[in-house]
């Protein structure tokens, strides 16, 4: 008899279904090979899945392989294994790029004189050596050759040490020679090259016989870029101020002048240690400067006279009444071109018109107070001795006579036959440089 409803049966085979559906997997197995003995079925083995696996993957990969595999030469040279090459053209290649390298980078004919030894045999196509790498590998190998660092300065070898560190270590203790701190740049200004390549055993040099060659031959010049900070003096000026109550011309100083400082930051280049570049960058004055006061005694000027005139006009003011050329310049030179009218200073009467050989054509004149005034190198004189001018009266003509460097006036002003400035009594405006 049924005990479930018909509406009842699908939802109880459902269940049925999913506990079923839980068993584990060993008693499926168990459950399959009851079946199989109940039913008198022969059990037949399960395919097994490891040797198909292998199978595929020596497929994948071993396909690939074999093609990769090709024919290849072993390049050996003094028992030492130099590389693989696919065909010996590329051996010829790289012994004619180093025994080329060589003869070039240290003048002298160079040839591979080690013999090399070839063997046929199978080898992936990625184990071959490109040239560059047998250019090396023959310099190892070779029993003459190393491979050093070489250093050239434009374009000339200098030398050659086993290590790039070696060169390098010689390069900065040359450009630290010049460095006054670290944080100056220093650089050479040649062009300066190290690179590995095959070298003569007979070329290596120690760092300090490197050194003293580029020292000794004067090779390599340092440029140094510094950054400086710095006080410097701000210089003061003396001021002349006129004072009657002294002797004429003497002097009393009023108050004494004191240099300022001033706070400078500045870029400075040397080369080979000599500055040959300094720019300022900033200046900051920290104390201004004191000026000089000094009291001159007022000199008295020729009778009627209120002041003296420059004896020409249109002149450039080229050296003033001071010690130079290891002697006292006693007037100023003002330059102008020859034939240019000179003019008396101020009345007086003519003393000397003549010739000498230190001022050439020259005129005196005696103001008849103490004071004379002297006019040399003139072209030509225009007075004579004895004649009594007014002050402007043209009384020569500039020129380049006696002991003269170019066209001009040599003037002078004389109290009591002793030289005196002549700035003290004409503006002459300022000295050209």
């Amino acid at each position: 008899m049924d005990f479930l409803s018909n509406h009842e049966k699908p939802a109880c085979l459902a269940r049925w279904m999913a506990q079923l559906s839980r068993v584990p997997d060993w008693f499926r197995a168990v459950r399959r090979r009851l079946f199989l003995w109940w039913a008198g079925l022969p059990q037949l083995p399960r395919p097994r899945r490891l040797p198909a696996a292998a199978i595929c993957l020596a497929g994948l990969t071993g396909i690939p392989l074999l093609f990769a595999i090709q024919p290849s030469i072993q390049v050996s040279m003094n028992g030492q294994i130099v590389g693989y090459v696919s065909d010996l053209s590329s051996v010829e290649l790289a012994v004619n790029l180093m025994e080329t390298s060589i003869s070039t980078q240290f003048g002298v004919p160079y040839t591979l004189e080690d013999e090399l030894t070839y063997e046929t045999m199978l080898a992936l196509s990625s184990q071959n050596d490109p040239v560059e790498d047998l250019v090396f590998a023959l310099a190892d190998a070779s029993s003459d050759l190393e491979t050093m660092a070489v250093l050239t300065v434009n374009g000339q070898t200098v030398g050659a040490c086993q290590a790039l560190e070696d060169v390098q270590s010689t390069l900065d203790n040359l450009l630290n020679a010049y460095k006054s701190s670290a944080s100056d740049h220093a650089r050479f200004v040649e062009n300066v090259n190290v690179t590995l390549s095959p070298a003569p055993a007979t070329a290596e040099m120690t760092p300090e016989e490197l050194e003293q060659t580029l020292v000794q031959q004067q090779l390599l010049d340092v440029e140094v870029y510094s950054t400086l900070e710095y006080t410097e003096p701000i210089p003061y000026t003396t001021r002349k101020v006129q004072d009657e109550e002294l002797d004429p011309f003497t002097v009393q100083t009023v108050q004494a002048g004191q240099d300022g400082e001033a706070s400078v930051q500045a870029t400075v280049v040397t080369l080979n240690g000599v500055e040959t570049q300094r720019t300022i960058v900033s200046r900051a004055v920290l104390t201004q400067a004191t000026d000089a006061v000094v009291a001159v005694g007022t000199p008295v000027l020729a009778t009627g006279s209120s002041s003296m005139i420059a004896p020409v006009s249109d002149y450039t003011f080229t050296s003033a009444f001071k010690f130079r050329n290891g002697r006292q310049h006693k007037g100023v030179d003002l330059a102008v071109p020859e034939g240019t009218p000179v003019y008396a200073s101020d009345s007086g009467t003519v003393i000397v018109a003549e010739w000498s050989d230190s001022y050439g054509n020259y005129v005196i004149i005696d103001h008849e107070n103490g004071f004379k005034t002297v006019y040399a190198h003139n072209s030509s004189l225009l007075v004579q001795e004895g004649q009594t001018v007014t002050k402007g009266t043209m009384i020569a003509l500039s020129g380049n006579t006696g002991n003269s460097t170019g066209p001009h006036v040599h003037f002078e002003i004389r109290y009591n036959d002793t030289a005196v400035d002549p700035e003290l009594y004409i503006d002459f405006g300022e000295e050209s440089p």
